[in-house]
């Protein structure tokens, strides 16, 4: 039966890709998403679940989409192209991709959507099209690969070969399941019982792959409705972006520097570790976590997620331009060296585009360029705080070798550092045998061999 009105949530899909659309460039989809939720509290978890993949699936997706449309597209509409463009991915997406969604179902609300967002004259052509992508739905969609710029397919196939980047390419548009890490400063009993909270809410619990106390999640809807959230209980957090911290392996007395914090995901996961290890006299670590970043509104966020995380008295934060080589300069001695040096840097981010869909659009060949470079000075200007014998541990969530393996060459050819192995930190299945024999210092964790995001992280020793 055809619907009177169209849903909530395709209505805040689809004024959520409008905006997309309309900002370009600078477009931000984490910060859409988060906007669409906010001013949609009446959606309850089932919906907002259905508003979040709809609208990340019609971003991550959105050449092929428009290649299905297109051979029943004659001649684009005069008017409204950009809201009339949204619609119709909308429904195509749902079509192919969202098999509980009857194909009438999809259809009708589309025409609805269009009806009640002021373009009335469309809804004629918006029913043709997706009716007969209905009767003629093809049996293979066009090819999962164009969803990714081509530019980035030819940089992987130099550097990993052609199979390779296929399979990359696949694991990134995969659904991937929400990646929580439970904080080890609540008890085994209060883990336990949070995770049974979250079974009673609906919502499907794995342990994670390779690390303890973390749990994929399932059917979550809103994170920051989720029990425990707000009371700092879990972090969300991929299993690859936890492992620069378990690789530095910390000790109880030791200070920790985070260069390049924000949001504050590591920084929080080091203060923990630290608190842990001093559990009988927590006042021994505090602030032996120092946490920077540039501007006001990034460390505003460190610390507001510090406090929610309960580790507030642990970290230091403190406004500093990491490109800025002013070791010299600084005359407070407690800032002034660390025993742990975590350079998670700036990065061109590709590593989490299964996450973060928007990013493959905005990045360019010159961006990588430029980032190497940049992280290159970061790297230079960081190093004269960590102290002799000192871990550093260097980072990024991205697959580029600029970036990555060459970046952690000039640490150890240009600014003296001696590769430090990872094999004793990290879970032995991560590495090749060779890699486990040999001790490699360095790791390119990717998603589909491991799957995690895409990350890099190499561990040295200062001499």
């Amino acid at each position: 039966m055809k619907q009177t009105k169209a849903s909530v949530e395709r209505a805040a899909v689809c004024a959520a890709l409008v905006s997309y659309e309309k900002n370009g460039s600078s477009a931000n989809t984490t910060a859409l998403q988060k906007k669409m939720l906010d001013e949609h509290p009446e959606m309850d978890e089932r919906q907002r679940a259905f508003a979040v993949r709809l609208f990340r699936g019609c971003v991550e997706r959105r050449s092929q989409l428009d290649a299905v449309a297109a051979p029943y597209i004659q001649r684009k509409p005069a008017k409204h192209r950009i809201l009339i463009g949204c619609i119709l991915r909308m429904g195509i997406y749902q079509i192919c991709f969202m098999d509980s969604v009857p194909d009438s179902a999809a259809c009708n609300e589309c025409v609805e959507l269009a009806r009640e967002s002021g373009a009335p004259e469309s809804t004629g052509f918006i029913n043709a099209v997706l009716r007969n992508i209905i009767r003629n739905r093809p049996e293979v969609l066009p090819d999962e690969l164009e969803t990714m710029p081509e530019w980035i397919r030819k940089m992987w196939e130099a550097e990993y070969g052609k199979e390779r980047t296929e399979a990359i390419i696949r694991a990134l548009l995969a659904p991937r399941p929400l990646t929580v890490r439970i904080s080890p400063l609540l008890s085994d009993t209060e883990q336990e019982q949070l995770i049974r909270t979250f079974g009673g809410r609906g919502i499907t619990v794995r342990k994670a792959a390779w690390l303890d106390g973390v749990y994929y999640l399932e059917h979550t809807g809103d994170i920051r409705r989720l029990p425990g959230f707000r009371e700092g209980s879990f972090t969300v957090q991929d299993e690859a972006s936890m492992m620069p911290v378990i690789a530095a392996a910390p000790g109880p007395s030791d200070t920790v520097m985070d260069i390049c914090a924000a949001p504050g995901g590591k920084t929080i996961q080091a203060a923990q570790l630290l608190l842990k290890m001093n559990r009988d006299d927590p006042a021994r670590c505090a602030e032996h976590v120092r946490a920077f970043d540039i501007s006001p509104k990034k460390t505003a966020l460190i610390r507001e997620n510090a406090v929610r995380n309960k580790v507030a008295d642990v970290i230091r934060i403190g406004i500093r331009d990491a490109l800025k080589d002013d070791f010299e300069q600084n005359e407070d001695p407690e800032v002034k060296m660390c025993d742990v040096l975590i350079c998670d840097l700036p990065c061109s981010g590709l590593g989490v585009a299964g996450r973060k869909p928007d990013i493959k659009y905005r990045v360019t060949m010159e961006d990588i360029r430029q980032l190497a470079g940049m992280q290159r000075k970061m790297l230079a200007a960081g190093i004269p705080y960590l102290k002799k014998g000192g871990t550093l541990i260097y980072s990024t969530c991205t697959i580029s070798r600029q970036e990555n393996e060459e970046n952690a060459r000039y640490i150890s050819e240009e600014l003296g550092l001696v590769p430090d192995p990872l094999t004793p930190y990290l879970p032995g299945g991560l590495f090749t045998e060779e890699e486990l024999e040999a001790g490699t210092n360095s790791i390119q964790l990717m998603p589909d061999t491991n799957h995690t995001d895409g990350f890099f992280i190499a561990r040295f020793r200062k001499p």
